[in-house]
């Protein structure tokens, strides 16, 4: 008899900054999803996101690698609502870079810092 194949179910539960580098561009981000099997498994996957890359492909990028994580398992692997998912990270970082531009523009240091800080603390729950 075949045994029918159970899909893996990953979620997407947030997205955090984890260190802003405005001099190099770049920003440290952090994903923690779920590996909902037979068990849940919690995971996190940080990345150096560069301002000046296309933010579509970024997503794209962490999500597939996101599933070939849990593919090793060797059954199907759904991201959940993989569609809103992608449009939510990708407004996300939009919203993330414009905040980091506009920190450019800012001469007062204590407004500088506090924009900074609240910048590094950036953080969403999806889930």
């Amino acid at each position: 008899m075949l045994e029918k194949k159970m899909a893996v179910k990953i979620i997407i539960k947030s997205f955090h900054v984890e260190k802003l580098h405005p001099g190099q561009k770049t920003i440290d981000v952090s994903f923690d999803y779920a590996v909902v099997d037979e068990k849940t498994t919690n995971n996190s996957l940080r990345r150096k996101f560069a301002i000046e890359n296309n933010i579509v492909n970024f997503v794209l990028g962490v999500l597939l690698e996101i599933k070939k994580e849990a593919e090793s398992s060797g059954k199907k692997v759904e991201i959940a609502e993989e569609e809103q998912m992608k449009e939510k990270l990708v407004n996300t970082l939009n919203r993330l870079i414009l905040e980091v531009s506009d920190l450019k523009k800012i001469k007062n240091q204590e407004s500088y810092m506090r924009t900074f800080n609240k910048i590094n603390c950036y953080r969403i729950n999806f889930y």
